[in-house]
């Protein structure tokens, strides 16, 4: 009875002459078995031009649908490099139409992760050398092996999916925060919009200016802190003044935009922070063109613009503090006393009290502080905020993505050893109460980290020209993000007095 073999050796490409010498090599088995050398699918020749995937299991099936065409239910094959490696996968397809085979460096171990092809290789070496079939790989073990390869390449597959889903993400982002900066860095009609680095006292320190008509009068806006800069997003309620007020924001020394690594060795002293702050105003007068400037300070801005228009009267046309602070040594005596009353029994916020030390600043005292804030009610962001803050900081027009980077790094050690400081205790206003300018003062009514009623206190005692007092209700410190809306109204009312 005739035998019949299912042919297939070559590379990947069907030469005729190839093939030819194929089975030239192969002539002695002619007397035995009828041989059929098959043209491969989508490769040159005869048969169709229709490609299939390497990977899977397309050609198994593919050389499964031969064998029915051909009219056998099995046949013995052989093949070589692509040829061995169809043979595999239809090994692995239709195991039961492969009565033997006999693989010649077939491709398909290639693609096998490498774990799977030592699995592989290492018996097929041991086969060669000691010729006992034991370590030859049984269908079922290749079949699984080949099952193991098409899920890593799965696997593979959805990782590619996900960087890509990942990339178009990040492309959309910096897409829309690219039309976001852009608008937002429009420069209004007769109005101005500009950034800068200055000189102040041998250091860059970085300011903005943005109002809606040039004509108007300038305000310099004094963050908190101290060295808690604001300019990641203060664009979103400062700009929300800016058709009564041309606005300039400076982060101060060291600190936001102005942060350089260089300068962590200098020691911050209350006479370097107030030539800072004259140098800056006079920068700004200078450039702008203007002989008086209205000084609007938050939080230790207020405490330092106090000093300031206290010191130079002559360069501003009124000064309004808000989330006032008036001695720091009486903002935490008072605040340990009004924490008292919040926490009552309550054990875990006795803990926190224990460590309140208000005649000693650390760091452990002003996390407890902040933490019996939070816990109570009374955290300057307790409001949160009435504009979006994640859209504002991803669409601020002065911050590129190193300066985030640059945001991050920044060293708060030299201000705490400021705050902490004898130097720091020069700007308490105890005794300074003769202003020369107008005086304003706009406070939240539930803002215990600056004490409201000492400000309230101090604004009692003060002689000026013309002095008045804002509270806003259910306010805390956070009133310029939380109630940006309210405090605009009030500085506009200041505006047109």
């Amino acid at each position: 009875m005739r035998r019949y073999i299912f042919q297939k050796v070559n590379a990947g490409q069907n030469r005729l002459h190839y093939i030819t010498n194929n089975l030239l090599i192969f002539r002695f088995l002619l007397d035995d078995f009828q041989v059929y050398a098959i043209d491969t699918i989508g490769h040159p020749r005869k048969s169709a031009e229709t490609d299939l995937s390497p990977r899977g299991y397309d050609y198994g099936k593919w050389a499964s649908e031969v064998i029915d065409e051909l009219g056998y239910e099995k046949m013995l094959c052989f093949g070589g490099s692509f040829g061995g490696g169809i043979l595999a996968k239809l090994m692995c397809y239709s195991p039961d139409k492969v009565e033997k085979a006999v693989l010649i460096v077939p491709s398909g171990i290639n693609n096998a992760f490498p774990v799977s092809s030592a699995k592989m290789m290492i018996p097929l070496i041991q086969y060669r050398v000691t010729k006992k079939e034991k370590y030859l790989i049984a269908r079922e073990k290749t079949k699984e092996i080949f099952k193991l390869n098409n899920l890593g390449r799965k696997l593979l597959k959805c990782l590619k999916i996900l960087i890509l889903i990942i990339l178009v993400i990040i492309i959309v982002f910096l897409l829309v925060r690219a039309i976001g900066k852009y608008l937002n860095g429009k420069t209004p009609d007769n109005g101005i919009n500009e950034s800068k680095y200055i000189d102040v006292n041998g250091t860059k320190q970085w300011i903005s200016i943005y109002g809606e008509d040039k004509d108007n009068p300038v305000l310099l806006y004094l963050h908190g802190g101290p060295g808690s800069a604001t300019s990641a997003y203060d664009y979103a309620f400062t700009r929300k003044w800016a058709d009564v007020y041309t606005v300039v924001t400076w982060d101060q020394r060291n600190c936001g935009k102005s942060y350089d690594e260089g300068q962590n060795n200098v020691v911050l002293t209350y006479d370097l922070m107030m030539s800072d702050g004259k140098a800056v105003t006079e920068y700004v007068l200078n450039y702008l063109g203007k002989e008086q400037l209205t000084l609007l300070g938050h939080s230790w801005g207020s405490y330092f613009g106090s000093n300031l228009a206290l010191a130079y009267p002559e360069y501003y046309d009124c000064f309004i503090g808000t989330g006032q602070l008036v001695d720091m040594h009486q903002n935490e005596v008072a605040f340990l006393e009004i924490a008292k009353s919040w926490v009552g029994n309550d054990s875990e916020g006795l803990e926190l009290l224990e460590k309140l030390s208000p005649d000693s600043f650390t760091e452990e005292h002003f996390n407890a502080r902040n933490m019996l804030m939070k816990k109570y009610g009374y955290d300057m962001m307790v409001d949160g905020t009435d504009y979006n803050m994640p859209a504002t900081v991803i669409f601020n027009p002065y911050y590129s993505l190193t300066d985030w980077v640059k945001f991050l790094q920044v060293d708060y050690s030299v201000y705490m050893n400021f705050l902490m400081s004898d130097e720091f205790e020069k700007f308490s206003l105890t005794g300074k109460n003769e202003y020369k300018i107008p005086y304003y003062n706009i406070n939240g009514d539930r803002d215990y980290q600056t004490n409201y009623k000492l400000a309230q206190n101090y604004f009692d005692e003060i002689d000026a020209p013309y002095k008045k007092i804002y509270l806003m209700e259910n306010t805390t410190h956070g009133l310029l993000e939380s109630k940006s809306e309210e405090f605009s109204e009030i500085l506009h009312e200041i505006a047109i007095e």
